[in-house]
């Protein structure tokens, strides 16, 4: 098991009365003791499973124009999804409508009919969440002042901190109206440098979730958050409850046909959106108008153990995330969004330097992009002596590129030579944004000073600019985190490259030696500063001392302190949803329209992430609810289904009791029981009506089941009997469920739901009979070296 997945078991049974210790030889399980569900419960659901708009409609409209939603048979599609969340549609795009309607009809329409939409998914079990439209969508002018804004969508126009108070009200009198998403969330704040930048601040989300948990504290506020945006989202702790990724491989080939990115985009995005062990950690914050020197500190003073040795250990976090150079260290040149340039606006550093020999010279560095979202405006160059011997387009998708060129023309016979690099915008743009990263800088018959862009201080390199939209500068140096022994630093960690969450060290003995307490800080200084920075401190503890495993939950013994331009605070994980572009509706255009082996891939790994405990839950953007399950247009939505299934079966955080130490003659009565990472010892019985998951454990003896069962990357040295159970997972999808060793025989008979074998190695003999049909294998063969007869045969 990871580090990461062993976390997140412990963060599931925290507080919780079944505990991580050994636990006695059981007749039957403990009396229930229900594992405490992330911050990702719905008001329904442990784990939040949702979909996104696209209901099917009636065949006649409202008098104004607006589609109305066919409750029943939209319902009927979502549970057939295995979806227990839907986020209800609340846009006034023409397409609700028959195209006179405007947004103001579609929108007031919309909202009028979720009551009854709630009422009806309430009896399927299936949680509503309204899903709004911001002000970069819904064409807000951003010249007028927001309270003389038109209404734009109804009945709150851009209010929303009534669309938060009045949703909230609802929700008293319709429980599973869980909260409200917000589209495109990161575009409309003042980080993004969007027109619509003032529509959410900090203290504006917070106003809104204050009004909504007046009247239903349990509440959410979910914001959109795309990748390339994350550190947005970093402002936003204690003001949203939490954030959705909708993957689009932003550091790869961007849209809905590379998944190769997911599982490094999703751990990053994971990492940044929680704290390390539980649900608290310290967050220390330069933003972007701090001066140098400046820093944000934590104080405490700690009782010290005189004659032993003084280990610090603290894990830190970072969102300095974007992909720049392998070790941290290089130089960037950026235009942010929605910023325009003038035609010949230019950032540039320069640098002349003493030639020796007649040649040849030649030109080496190194290059990495940040994609933008059109070619042909922002473009390095590289020049010696005024002439462009080497260019790159930011947005060149090739990904890391290192240039040799032979300069020994330009160079010339002169004694010195000027070498330039420079973001350079020809032909300037409003909205292009983009970043590229220069690194390895060299010149044979030259030296360049600070190549590598290690020494802050340097002063190697001459700056120049011409406009105001480009920025530039190190990545490294700007910012790093000290611990200090009363006024004197101890330790330093410089924030540059990212690693997620990394455990730091350092020895203080010398520093606390002879003194029996000591006030220890943590700070974040900030020697430079081109960009906003945020740190996350956890797990903090020093040996020989009373700080031991400081997550930072209670504060009362700490002292904070910021200058300008900084903040220190306490902060809670993000409730993080993971999000799947699915959609492959006739008003997407083919090139938009993932295949059906990118959704599996991609929510098969996202579902495997939530396991891990990178995301709290799922949200998928859209199901085709229309179309039946063995259409072309439809079929995304038995793949989903299918893994929804099988993620569920595995799903500690719905499990009645968890066991994580060996057993003895277990036998499981009822509810659901999940054996996590251990042993069983003889026999083991699940009885009708009771439901079993084991994962990576051991089952040393027989395994009797006439419920349901999910055995999930374990090994069987017994017989496996299963007789009449609803549900039957022996080995699924290998992300969620890994196959198994079966060295006994193993017999399956009337199995009346799901029937799975897959990814099994099978020493024994294995006999399935009287069930619903031959078994799926998730397209992950089984290996038979046994015999394997009646459905089984063709395994």
């Amino acid at each position: 098991m990871t580090t990461r997945w062993i976390k997140n078991l412990t963060a599931l049974l925290a507080g919780a009365a079944l505990t991580l210790g050994a636990a006695p030889a059981l007749a039957s399980p403990p009396e229930p003791a229900p594992v405490a569900p992330t911050s990702s419960g719905t008001p329904s659901h442990a784990t939040m499973l949702g979909d996104f708009a696209a209901p099917i409609y009636q065949a006649e409209m409202s008098p104004e124009g607006v589609k109305l939603i066919d409750v029943e048979a939209t319902l009927d599609a979502l549970e057939e999804a295995k979806v227990n969340t839907y986020a209800y549609p609340i846009f006034g795009l023409p397409h609700y409508g028959d195209g006179t309607a405007g947004p103001l009809e579609i929108t007031q329409s919309q909202w009028d009919h979720m009551p009854e939409f709630a009422d009806a998914a309430a009896e399927r079990n299936i949680d509503v969440y309204p899903y709004l439209v911001p002000p970069s969508i819904g064409a807000l002018d951003t010249s007028v002042p927001r309270p003389d804004q038109e209404p734009g969508i109804a009945p709150f126009g851009w209010d929303y901190i009534a669309w938060a108070e009045e949703t909230a009200k609802l929700s008293e009198e319709h429980p599973n109206i869980g909260g409200l998403f917000i589209d495109d969330f990161d575009s409309n704040t003042p980080y993004d440098h969007s027109p619509y930048s003032f529509a959410f601040t900090p203290d504006y989300v917070e106003q809104m979730s204050t009004a909504a948990k007046e009247h239903n504290p349990d509440f959410t506020i979910h914001g959109v958050v795309y990748y390339q945006s994350l550190e947005v989202a970093s402002h936003f702790r204690g003001a949203l409850d939490g954030v959705v990724f909708p993957y689009r491989a932003n550091t790869g080939d961007p849209g809905t046909a590379d998944a190769s990115k997911v599982r490094e985009e999703g751990e990053v995005y994971g990492d940044l959106t929680h704290c390390l062990s539980q649900d608290t950690c310290l967050q220390l914050a330069s933003f972007a108008d701090a001066p140098s020197d400046s820093a944000a500190a934590v104080s405490t003073t700690v009782d010290v153990v005189e004659g032993e040795q003084h280990q610090l250990e603290l894990a830190l976090n970072h969102d300095n995330y974007l992909p720049s150079c392998e070790d941290g260290s290089c130089y960037q040149f950026s235009v942010p969004n929605y910023t325009p340039t003038a035609n010949g606006d230019f950032s540039s550093i320069s640098q002349e330097v003493t030639v020796t020999g007649d040649g040849p010279h030649r030109l080496s560095f190194w290059t990495g992009a940040v994609n933008s979202s059109q070619s042909g405006y922002h473009v390095l160059e590289a020049l010696v002596n005024g002439e462009v011997v080497a260019s790159r387009d930011v947005n060149d998708p090739a990904g890391p590129q290192t240039f040799d060129v032979d300069v020994t023309e330009h160079v010339g016979e002169g004694e010195t030579a000027t070498v330039t690099f420079r973001l350079h915008n020809a032909t300037g743009v409003g909205n292009f944004d983009g970043q590229i990263f220069l690194d390895d800088i060299a010149l044979t018959g030259a030296e360049i000073r600070d190549g590598s862009f290690d020494d802050l201080e340097s002063q190697a390199w001459l700056p120049e600019q011409v406009g105001e939209a480009m920025s530039a500068g190190y990545t490294a140096g700007q910012h790093v985190v000290e611990v200090l022994v009363g006024d004197a630093v101890a330790a330093s960690f410089p924030i540059e490259g990212h690693t997620g969450w990394s455990t730091h060290t350092a020895d203080l003995t010398e520093e606390l030696a002879g003194v029996d307490s000591a006030q220890i800080s943590v700070r974040l200084r900030t020697a430079g500063n081109d960009h906003a920075r945020h740190v996350w401190v956890d797990d903090m503890s020093i040996t020989g001392t009373s700080l031991s495993g400081e997550g930072f939950d209670d504060l009362q013994a700490w002292t904070l302190a910021a200058d300008d331009g900084t903040a220190a605070e306490q902060v809670e994980s993000f409730d993080a949803l993971f999000m799947l572009y699915a959609s492959r509706l006739s008003i997407d255009e083919p090139e938009h329209q993932p295949s059906p082996e990118y959704i599996r891939e991609v929510q098969s790994a996202g579902l495997e992430m939530m396991q891990e405990g990178y995301f709290d839950g799922s949200l998928i953007y859209v199901l085709n609810l229309s179309e039946p399950l063995d259409h072309p247009d439809g079929v995304e939505r038995g793949i989903i289904a299918e893994l929804h299934g099988d993620f569920m079966a595995t799903d500690l955080a719905t499990c009645d009791v968890v066991l994580t130490e060996a057993q003895r003659s277990l036998r499981v009565t009822e509810g659901r029981t999940c054996v996590v990472g251990t042993d069983l010892q003889g026999s083991t019985v699940v009885e009708s009506g009771a439901e079993i998951a084991i994962i990576e454990s051991d089952v040393r003896g027989s395994l009797t089941v006439n419920g349901a069962i999910a055995l999930c990357d374990s090994s069987l040295g017994g017989a496996l009997t299963i007789t009449g159970a609803p549900a039957v997972r022996i080995g699924a999808t290998p992300e969620l469920c890994a196959g198994n060793e079966l060295r006994g025989s193993t017999t399956i008979t009337d199995a009346t739901g799901v029937f799975v074998v897959a990814g099994n190695v099978s020493r024994g003999s294995l006999h399935c009979t009287g069930n619903t049909g031959a078994p799926a294998t998730r397209n992950t063969p089984n290996e038979i070296s046994g015999s394997a007869g009646g459905q089984c045969a063709a395994l």
